[in-house]
């Protein structure tokens, strides 16, 4: 048997039989030799009890959803593109395009395995398995930036603000937040999307929100545009007296803002009117409908929603005109959508934190 009597709560975070063990009962399994040990080393249990909360907060148990909430929303686009008056329908319009999600994330990729991360706990969580996929990406300006996660997720990060991601062995896609950021969340059932920003764990499956959590706050938020999510307290070593209250888990649904006060470790939810929701959320519509639109002001429509400028040469889309349906995919995936219906020979980057469109023309 290993020997943990020199084990901190971080060393049973990283310990894979540790984190096994909470997962298949901890202490109800009397006779496993760890829950034994554990038992005569109160010292060793006190540790391990506050890794085992970390751990089971991972695997929060909210609220079912509703039973369509996971239907596959049915996306409609016509991908009709004309260019002056002949009108054209091409077959590549429903082609996938999560390439060009992939390339635009690469952009702002870098391998940070070696990289010192903060020293919390629950930083810490999100470094212990191998990972298939990691991403960093800071904002060190004075201007919302949009970024795209490797999984699909759009993301707009706030001026000083920093998120790292990670796609667990599990599963799980793991977003490490310090700052505000504006998520839109690719729908994954199967595999949940889970923010960590100090000690308040966000877990959604496919929504959109806004979290605020900025290291020097006394207070964090969080705003739900669509969808829904489950907010949860994670422990704080250092204060044994509120160990009782960490776990909570609050449900919020679309327009409700929950505050979290890390002092008290309390939440207060409440309901938002539409134009105060406007100050946490971009003014994006769940359902967009563009019948023979000039493909220019699609991209200038879209940009306006989420509060960007996306660059073009409106020259090159001169008498084109697009017919589609947009509902709520997240940013680069109604970009992708938009430009495949323009033509194969338009697609998008992200540079310097811009979005710039690059074409040959409709049906090009």
């Amino acid at each position: 048997m290993i020997n943990y009597s020199d084990y901190k709560a971080d060393d049973f975070l990283s310990d894979e039989n540790f984190r096994q063990w909470v997962l298949e009962g901890g202490f109800r399994n009397t006779e496993a030799s760890l829950s034994k040990w554990l038992n005569k080393h109160p010292d060793q249990k006190k540790e391990a009890m506050i890794a085992r909360e970390f751990i089971l907060a991972i695997h929060v148990k909210d609220e079912p959803f509703a039973d369509d909430y996971f239907e596959t929303i049915s996306r409609e686009s016509l991908g009709a593109v004309m260019k002056k008056r002949n009108r054209f329908s091409p077959a590549w319009v429903w082609r996938a395009a999560a390439a060009v999600v992939l390339i635009s994330g690469l952009l702002g990729w870098y391998n940070w395995k070696n990289q010192n991360v903060e020293d919390s706990v629950a930083a810490k969580i999100i470094t212990i398995p191998a990972v298939k996929i990691e991403f960093a990406h800071a904002n060190t300006t004075q201007s919302v930036m949009p970024v795209a996660l490797p999984d699909g997720s759009s993301v707009l990060l706030h001026p000083q603000s920093n998120l790292k991601y990670k796609k667990m062995p599990n599963g799980n896609r793991e977003v490490l937040l310090t700052g505000k950021a504006f998520f839109e969340v690719t729908k994954d059932p199967g595999a949940p999307f889970i923010v960590y920003s100090g000690e308040m764990v966000t877990k959604v499956l496919g929504t959109s929100f806004t979290i605020t959590a900025y290291a020097g706050d006394a207070d964090f938020s969080v705003v739900v545009k669509t969808g829904k999510v489950a907010v949860t307290t994670l422990p704080d070593k250092n204060k044994d007296s509120r160990k009782e209250e960490a776990g909570t888990t609050i449900n919020l649904i679309p327009n409700e803002q929950l505050v979290f006060n890390r002092e008290k470790l309390h939440f207060d939810r409440k309901d938002l009117p539409s134009k105060e929701m406007l100050r946490y959320v971009p003014a994006t519509r769940n359902a967009y409908s563009f019948e023979d639109a000039p493909v220019a002001s699609v991209f200038k429509e879209i940009g306006a929603a989420y509060g960007l400028k996306i660059d073009m040469d409106p020259a090159v889309f001169t008498g084109c005109e697009l017919t589609t349906n947009l509902t709520d995919e997240p940013l680069f995936e109604k970009l992708n959508i938009v430009c495949n219906a323009v033509g194969p020979g338009t697609t998008y980057v992200v540079e310097d934190g811009h979005i710039r469109v690059v074409s040959q023309g409709c049906n090009q």
